[in-house]
Formats: C-alpha cells, structure tokens, sequence
C-alpha cells in the first residue's frame, strides 16, 4: 500500500513543480504532462484500489466528483484559468484516498485542500500588496477610499448578506444533518456565491432584493431556531472581511509594462482599454472585465505593439498581474496533506 501512494505522491510532485514553472515562467499549464500524470497514474491507481485501499473507493469517488464539478465551476465563473482547473482535477485523481479526513461524517474532506489553496493565495496576494503598499506602488484603482465609498461597501455587504443568509437556511432546512456535518464546503460554496453576487447587475435589481427579503422573512418566521448560530457569525465575518481586503488587494493587483512587451494571454486593466477608444488602430481590445475571459490574443497583441506609436498611443500599458495557482495548488495540497499525516500520527 505505502509503495502505491509513494509513488502517487512523486507524481504529483513532479506534476507540480513542472506545472508551477511553466505557470510561472509562460503562464500556461500544459495539457501534456497533465496526460502523461494521468497516465502514468492509471495503473497505480488500480492496483491501489483494487488490492490494498478498497474501503476508501467511496469517499475517493465523491471527492472526484465534488472537486471536478467545483474546479470547472471556478473556471466558468473565472475565478482562475482551464489550466488551473484540470490541474486541480487531476491532483485530485492521484490523491492516495486514504489520506483523507474521513472523521465527523465529512462527505468531501478533499474541500479542505481546496480552502488551503485559496488561503495560501489570498495571503500571498495580500502580503503582495503590503510590500507595494511600503515600496510606495501605484494603488490602481477607479475607486477612492472616501465617504461615498463606505456607504457602498455597506450597501454591497448588506446585500451579500442577505443572500448568503437566505441560502444558508434553505441549505440547512433541505439537507439537515448534511449540512451541518458540512459547514467548511458551504461556508466555502456560500462565499465563493456572495463573490459571484456582487459581479452580477441582476442580483441586485429591487424586484430581486424585495423577493430576497421576503423569503428570509418567512424563513426567519418559520425556523424553529430564531438566533444566530456559531456558523452563521462565522460566515458573516468571513464575508465582512473578505470584501474588505478584496479593495486594498484589488488596488495593488496590475503591473505597468511597456507597451512593446505585450503578449499573448495578458489581461489589460480598464483604464487601458478606455485608452484605446478614441485610437483608429484596428484589432485593438474595446472592452474587459479584468478576469481570464478577456486575455488578449496574438492579433490583439499585434494591434497594441502598433498603437504604441499611433497618435493616442503611449510607452506605457497596465495590465492584471497573474495569480500563478500552479503554485498554491501544489503547496496547499501537501500542506494538506502534511496536515493529514501529523494529526494521524
């Protein structure tokens, strides 16, 4: 059995530390040593599941699964790139099973790693922008910190709240015990919704909001548990700080590059691409959101270069700095796993 996962955790590091260098150095993950890991993974995989780990197929399924349809989510919400996506998924395929926490019923103790993983990059991100904070970088930002802002950030916060806290019962009410076995996957998934909300004009329509409202009035009503319980506060701080940070870390996020050195696959801030309105160069990008949908293509790339000496062109562009997740991902999965390993110990 320990030569079976042995081997299944040399897999993944190597996969890793490639897959971090060339997310690092390109910004790409390539689809083939993702292959050749899944491949080379196959075979142990069967031998471990069918002779020694038999007992842990359940839970390695769910965690398959669970972690799957999560991974491409993020990727369809782009909270990260494809590569980062089947990184993870593949990660997840040659996690040896028995690894897993499996105590208080937990349906995907896998959800663990994945909160490790954005932890480890929130930090990273925010460390980050401390540093350019003191170094005295640019805070780029279409926002000010005033008066007007705060009553903002109150009203997007009340608003998240209201959601998650509607979502939160019904969940408890629909699944019961599940959902309270479960608080980490939730309070995650519930986060990751509230972010989701706030990007969305529709969410926040008065129609939707008095319908919002409405049924966490009759839930409140309803609930045979009317206070606030320990998971609930929990989720609500985490919220709060959450969308605190998100404007200090958002602000700190880009990097000024000359224009020459644009490529493929970089994402441009707004304020760059309100730059090239006025310009008559053509192929230019008109419009982003500054996540992954909007990376610029070689034909983009081309018509930048030559804006740079047209008559509203500049030396200068600001672009979305890349979060390399190859590199959390690999790290958060063994501190995961060194976590497992020393409280089985």
């Amino acid at each position: 059995m320990m030569i079976c996962e042995i081997c299944l955790l040399m897999i993944i590091g190597v996969l890793g530390i490639y897959a971090a260098v060339t997310d690092i150095r390109r910004g790409v993950i390539q689809n083939k040593c993702l292959l050749w890991a899944v491949i080379l993974g196959v075979g142990v995989n069967i031998v471990y599941y069918t002779r020694f780990a038999a007992g842990f197929l359940p839970v390695y399924g769910r965690n398959l699964l669970i972690i799957s349809i999560l991974s491409v989510s993020l990727y369809g919400l782009h909270f990260w790139a494809a590569g980062d996506s089947k990184l993870l998924i593949v990660i997840t395929f040659l996690f040896p099973a028995r690894f897993y926490d499996t105590g208080y019923q937990m349906a995907v103790p896998g959800i663990y790693n994945v909160v490790l993983i954005f932890l480890l990059a929130y930090f990273y991100v925010l460390a980050d922008s401390v540093v350019q904070y003191i170094r005295g970088r640019e805070f780029h930002h279409s926002v000010r910190l005033n008066g007007t802002y705060v009553k903002m950030f109150l009203k997007q916060y009340l608003i998240s709240f209201l959601y998650l806290h509607g979502l939160s019962l019904l969940l408890q009410r629909g699944l019961g015990e599940i959902y309270n076995r479960n608080q980490v996957l939730f309070t995650f998934l519930n986060l990751f919704a509230a972010v989701l909300i706030q990007s969305k004009e529709v969410f926040k329509k008065r129609m939707v909001l008095l319908a919002v409202i409405c049924i966490n009035i009759m839930l409140f009503i309803t609930s045979e548990k009317t206070g606030f319980q320990p998971w609930m506060l929990r989720s609500y701080g985490i919220l709060f700080l959450v969308l605190l940070l998100r404007y200090f870390v958002s602000g700190y996020n880009y990097r000024e590059i000359p224009t020459r050195e644009a490529a493929r696959g970089m994402v441009l801030s707004y304020g760059t691409v309100a730059k090239f309105m006025p310009s008559r160069v053509k192929g230019l990008p008109r419009q982003t959101s500054e996540d992954m949908r909007y990376r610029i293509t070689e034909e983009e790339t081309q018509a930048i270069k030559r804006w740079e000496s047209s008559k509203y062109g500049e030396e200068t562009i600001v672009i979305v700095r890349k979060i390399p997740f190859a590199v959390f991902i690999i790290c958060g999965t063994f501190v995961f796993l060194g976590i497992r390993v020393l409280v089985a110990w």
